[in-house]
């Protein structure tokens, strides 16, 4: 398990050797934020400053940051945009030492002035010098706060940088001071409901000179004391010594993270985590403790380990859950909508592995949707998009469905256009008969472009012969004799579709695909599971949705069966697709999750242990109001929580929910519920909150983890947008899980959980 502590090198693919990744240092900001926000704006306009040059010598430039904060550049110089500019996203490193770089040593720079180093992940680097050290340590914590806002780091509380904004968009008086008017502003964005005369007399307890003003340390103590949760003070006593001292010294910390949490870190890890958590590097105090427990990015519900790649990648590539994605280029209904690149980009982007392409007739071959009103657009526009995003998210092969509705014609130039555009990142037949089609793994094709060429549904079924791969043979000497089969194309293909399926796929090859609607899996599940089962551990299947309103069904009864192409419409942020983001949120988001063994292997049985899964709903932390309502409306805040899983598991687990809290944006439920699950390899846990109205629920946020990802012990939960799937900044729900086996009651521990997963291949 790890923290959010230290540097971890990112593992070289499949082996291969890869320079370790700058560790990651980002100064915490230590000014007045009033200060930084003034160097942000003179960094909006150009600061000048000296810049290092590779040969070591220091020429005159200025620092720009664009207005959305993404990038920034030094100017003027003749080198392209791409070379003098970083994205704040990608800095890992932010140092003011002198002798960071060997360039920097180069350069000897007075021991009078000084430097500013930005390192990235792929250690791109920009040296700069100021002769003024204020304005550089200033300039050096701006520009930490900026990549701090776009990176979440662990190391940083999510309050503290709460604090920080609402300073730096507080409505202050000429003494730079913030005044009750403008306190109740600042209320009202961190979502309190008091009345004036409650906050009036809170500002009051904090102005202790009286002079109607808060200054920043002032303001830092009234948003602390307003987030202390006192019902966790009996949990937090019970770990420190109270009669020395009312601070958890680091012993105290490590006995809370082993009987609490069940994990064990060693003296010199709960030393680490005390000095990053607290403001004194020897303990932590009550509110510091609840801000830890309660930041869903230092106590998450989620096993960070399962946010890398820990998967072996080397079985078949049947042998995995791949996330699809359904008719890719639409963005609205399946009917009229619009037809776009940027499904493609948002998809890829996201993780999926599998995309759609429909093509046409056209002055070029065009991406429609057939059978419908949707504007269709060039399909040279979509191969571009593809070339571009397919591995910005993850490694793994990208596997593309072509389906023709065109002439020969049509289909020979787009496959003409798919090899100019994608290159040597295509896997073709010619590919597979040089690798003796040994490579089939997503680990083996790490980078490559598969292509699924679907052809007419009344051609005739592949036939067989002697050759080592009778399928991929087939579809070659068919390109040859049907008409309706574009032989061009067909030499690209590597997936060979459409495979009739009265014999369950016993004569397939691991190349066939077989595809079925979404009604279809339902049925498969109740009444031919263990035959659809078994002909996935040969084959491929695609389930797909037949909605015209692209919306999605759950991809539980076809996951359940081993469909390895779940088709979901990425476009639809709905309940079906938010679950389908959360089951592959595992295994670093790659796209690929290695489906559970008897799965894979005949000779293994499903599994049957009965586990009782146990959440208590404690609190909530900074939630916000439903994204529309009504000026003066008062939230009615409910949790609603559900196990589901493998169909069976799913029936016998109905939703439960918490009462109505209604008090402010920190409610308190304390509340239990109880689950049974049997398969807990595809079973998850969904947590969602929503305001309570007359007529009906509105949704707020949600969260999804599988249940061999989730942390037992005191969690907080992260929580994203119903509508979006963006994260909502700084809210939470503090949870304590548990989960026993029904039979004994005994007690499993996070350590369990981890090992019923394969471990890293690496």
């Amino acid at each position: 398990f790890l923290y959010f502590i230290g540097e971890r090198a990112t593992m070289p693919l499949c082996g291969s050797e890869a320079r370790a990744q700058p560790e990651e240092k980002i100064p915490h900001v230590s000014v007045d934020p009033r200060r930084i926000q003034k160097k942000l704006e003179q960094l909006r306009h150009g600061l000048t400053c000296g810049k290092v040059t590779q040969g070591g010598a220091v020429v005159e430039r200025s620092i720009v940051i664009d207005r959305a904060m993404d990038f920034v550049t030094y100017s003027p110089s003749k080198k392209d945009l791409e070379v003098r500019q970083m994205r704040f996203v990608d800095i890992s490193r932010i140092s003011e030492d002198p002798r960071e770089t060997p360039t920097l040593e180069k350069a000897n720079i007075p021991t009078s002035k000084h430097t500013v180093t930005l390192v990235t992940h792929s250690w791109k680097t920009f040296s700069f010098v100021f002769d003024d050290k204020v304005d550089g340590v200033e300039t050096a914590e701006a520009l930490a706060y900026v990549v701090r806002k776009h990176r979440l780091l662990r190391d940083e509380s999510a309050q503290r940088m709460r604090v920080i904004d609402l300073w730096m968009e507080a409505q202050l008086d000429e003494g730079g001071e913030l005044p009750f008017e403008g306190l109740i502003e600042v209320a009202q964005k961190l979502g309190l409901t008091w009345s004036r005369d409650v906050l009036r007399q809170k500002f009051n307890e904090i102005d202790v000179n009286g002079n109607g003003g808060l200054d920043y340390e002032e303001f830092c103590l009234f948003v602390d004391r307003i987030t202390l949760r006192p019902q966790l003070e009996h949990l937090f006593l019970h770990y420190v010594n109270k009669d020395t001292s009312l601070l958890m010294a680091p012993e105290q910390f490590r006995h809370f993270l082993l009987v609490a949490q069940g994990e064990k870190v060693s003296l010199k890890t709960a030393r680490a985590l005390v000095k990053a958590i607290g403001t004194d590097p020897e303990a932590i105090n009550f509110g510091e403790f609840c801000q830890f427990v309660t930041n869903a990015r230092q106590n998450s519900w989620f096993k960070p380990a399962h946010n890398k790649v820990f998967h072996k990648m080397s079985h078949p590539l049947n042998h995995y859950f791949i996330a699809t994605s359904h008719n890719t280029c639409v963005e609205s209904t399946q009917v009229d909508g619009m037809l776009s690149r940027n499904g493609l980009q948002v998809a890829l982007s996201a993780g999926c592995r599998a995309v759609e392409l429909e093509i046409g007739d056209g002055e070029v071959p065009m991406v429609i949707r057939a059978f419908s009103d949707c504007v269709s657009f060039p399909a040279e526009e979509a191969l571009v998009a593809i070339r571009e995003s397919a591995f910005v998210a993850s490694d793994f092969p990208v596997v593309l469905f072509v389906e023709m509705h065109a002439t020969d014609r049509t289909a020979k130039q787009f496959a003409d256009m798919a090899v100019a555009i994608l290159g040597d990142r295509l896997y073709t037949l010619d590919d597979a008969d040089r690798d003796d089609y040994k490579k089939f793994s997503p680990e083996a094709l790490a980078h490559r472009i598969l292509i699924v060429y679907k052809m007419n549904r009344d051609d005739e079924e592949p036939r067989k012969d002697v050759s080592r791969c009778p399928a991929l043979q087939a579809v070659r000497e068919s390109a040859s004799e049907t008409k309706t089969r574009c032989a061009e194309l067909c030499s690209l293909a590597f997936l060979v579709p459409e495979l009739h399926d009265q014999d369950w796929g016993r004569d397939a090859e691991a190349f066939n695909v077989g595809s079925y609607p979404e009604d279809r899996m339902e049925v498969a599940y109740i009444k031919k599971r263990f035959k659809f089962t078994a002909m996935n551990r040969r084959m491929f299947t695609r389930a797909y949705p037949t909605s015209e309103a692209s919306t999605n069904f759950s991809p539980l009864n076809a996951m359940a069966v081993g469909t390895q192409f779940t088709a979901m419409n990425y476009q639809t942020w709905d309940d079906n697709m938010r679950l389908y983001d959360g089951l592959f949120a595992v295994n670093g988001r790659c796209g690929y999750l290695l489906k559970p063994e008897y799965m894979r292997d005949p000779a293994v049985l499903p599994p049957n242990q009965p586990y009782l899964v146990t959440v208590n709903v404690l609190l909530g932390t900074q939630l916000p109001f439903p994204e529309s309502h009504a000026e003066n409306h008062r939230p009615q805040f409910k949790v609603i929580t559900k196990v589901v899983g493998s169909p069976e598991d799913t029936a016998t687990n109905p939703e439960r929910h918490t009462t109505v809290h209604s008090e402010d944006s920190s409610p308190f439920w304390n509340e239990e519920f109880r689950f049974t699950v049997t398969n807990i390899d595809l079973a998850a846990l969904v947590i969602r909150v929503v305001d309570q109205e007359e007529l009906v629920d509105n949704a707020i946020g949600e969260s999804v983890c599988p249940l061999l990802s989730l942390r037992l012990g005191y969690r907080a939960v992260p929580l994203y947008s119903c509508f979006t799937g963006k994260p909502l900044p700084n809210a939470s729900l503090l949870c304590h899980f548990r989960i026993s086996k029904t039979e004994d009651n005994e007690v499993i521990s996070n350590e369990w959980l981890s090992t019923d997963v394969e471990p890293p291949h690496h």
